[in-house]
């Protein structure tokens, strides 16, 4: 009869696992819990308290069963309970009346290892038979740890999302498509894991469909559980430690914090594995056992795609979509850097600001691919006439700027300037034309010209300015 008893138990804590893992962001995680306690396990008080800021204990989100009296008891005795648990991370329990008497446990619910709130539940047994119960009640409460975290991970996720998707569409058409291609896979992946969690039955499945590598090892190293994601990617054999298995290492990571997990901190870091090519987001969080032994659940979450896009969004924030060379943006960073830099060791730099001879002609006559084509030309043509540290910038149009530190006179720029003006003595082969164009200069000097990048600019401007209008195809010396 005892281990009928013990069996339909167990079975009602899956059956309460599988309600909180379907659990949503939009529904209030307190409520259900709260309902699904006493539904599913028969117990006939649940709540929740709560910090505030300035301190005040608040209790709510009460749920009862039919079997008792849903009126209160004095708040100050709750209330009491409900801090002495958030501020020690134990449990407690008190016997309420209602009018009868009802033994209710206090246990701490965590999120990443910190206390967010108290669980109240209470059950019409004996305070003795209560404290038995705790272990199931101490689970349940980690459930609902585990699920309050998990929601607001898909909160995260789904925000980061929405703002990753304004980034892509703000940017340019080009990155439409990998946007969409990504939306599409977020979706397949939705539905594979609606469909995963419909189909099983109890947390093991669970862990087993997750496309997540999930493993549990001991304070030794020893790995105690594999799901079948993590297994795909490394051979497990059970004489085998952490370090070995994944590592390849014959003695503990120089970089393991498994001794803080089991101090009760919850470990966040980015590894690159170098068999698969794959960047891991690693989660590592302390489980304790039934039997009050300690292990750590460590999650494995393939992030490699994230990180491509970050940096694909990264790359279109400071360089220009047709060129590729810096922008405005990242050419006034460099120019601040550079003017930092040369005025720290003594030095000379050269701001070189460049447009191209009648390019307006070109679009108006052979088209805007065409005159697209030429900058993009350009563009190459400009970058291998100056030196490895030099700077090439296009400010928009036909606009480009340069960045010359390092030289010791003026002459240091005349040459780089006569060597740019050679280099388009010969003409820019395109698709299905070949263009002649020349280019018009102004060059200012750091510190003679000015101190200041907005001092320095203005003045290649001017002296742009002037080339312009006395002749083109050379250059100008800030005056």
């Amino acid at each position: 009869m005892e281990h009928e008893e013990h069996g339909q138990q167990q079975h009602r804590i899956i059956q309460l696992a599988q309600y909180l893992s379907r659990l949503t962001v939009q529904q209030d995680v307190w409520i259900e819990v709260g309902k699904a306690l006493v539904n599913l396990l028969d117990v006939d008080l649940v709540a929740f308290g709560k910090c505030h800021e300035d301190g005040a204990v608040v209790v709510r989100d009460w749920s009862f069963s039919a079997h008792v009296v849903q009126n209160m008891d004095p708040e100050s005795l709750i209330n009491a309970a409900v801090a002495e648990v958030m501020e020690s991370g134990f449990l407690t329990w008190r016997l309420l009346h209602r009018p009868e008497p009802l033994p209710v446990a206090f246990l701490p619910i965590t999120q990443e290892h910190q206390i967010i709130a108290v669980m109240l539940v209470g059950h019409r047994v004996s305070e003795s038979a209560l404290k038995e119960m705790l272990d199931i009640y101490l689970a349940v409460a980690g459930l609902v740890g585990v699920t309050v975290t998990r929601l607001a991970s898909e909160r995260e996720l789904k925000q980061h999302r929405q703002h990753l998707e304004e980034l892509v569409q703000a940017r340019t058409a080009e990155l439409l498509k990998t946007n969409e291609m990504l939306q599409q896979e977020v979706l397949q992946r939705t539905h594979a894991e609606e469909a995963l969690l419909a189909e099983k039955d109890n947390l093991i499945k669970i862990l087993e469909a997750m496309e997540d590598m999930v493993y549990i090892v001991s304070p030794d190293h020893d790995i105690k559980y594999a799901n079948h994601a993590f297994l795909k990617e490394f051979t497990f054999r059970k004489d085998r430690k952490c370090y070995q298995l994944i590592h390849g290492r014959e003695q503990a990571c120089h970089w393991c914090n498994i001794k803080d997990i089991f101090m009760g901190k919850t470990g966040r870091s980015e590894w690159y594995c170098t068999k698969n090519g794959k960047t891991y987001d690693i989660i590592e969080t302390l489980l304790k056992n039934t039997d009050d032994s300690l292990s750590i659940l460590t999650i494995f979450r393939d992030i490699t795609e994230r990180k491509q896009t970050e940096e694909i969004i990264k790359q279109m924030a400071y360089h220009d979509a047709l060129t590729r060379l810096p922008n405005r943006m990242l050419f006034s960073d460099r120019l601040h850097l550079e003017i930092a830099r040369t005025r720290r060791h003594q030095q000379k730099l050269a701001l070189m600001m460049l447009d191209l001879d009648h390019f307006k002609e070109v679009n108006d006559t052979l088209g805007h691919d065409v005159g697209d084509q030429l900058l993009q030309a350009v563009s190459a043509r400009l970058t291998s006439s100056v030196r490895e540290n030099d700077t090439v910038a296009r400010l928009g149009g036909d606009e480009f700027a340069l960045i010359l530190p390092e030289i010791a006179r003026v002459e240091d720029a005349v040459r780089i300037a006569d060597k740019i003006i050679e280099s388009f003595q010969n003409p820019l082969a395109l698709r299905h034309h070949e263009l002649r164009v020349t280019p018009s200069m102004g060059i200012a000097l750091y510190p003679d010209d000015g101190e200041q990048e907005e001092t320095l600019m203005k003045k290649a401007d001017i002296a742009l300015y002037h080339v312009k209008r006395t002749g083109r195809n050379r250059y100008q010396i800030a005056e």
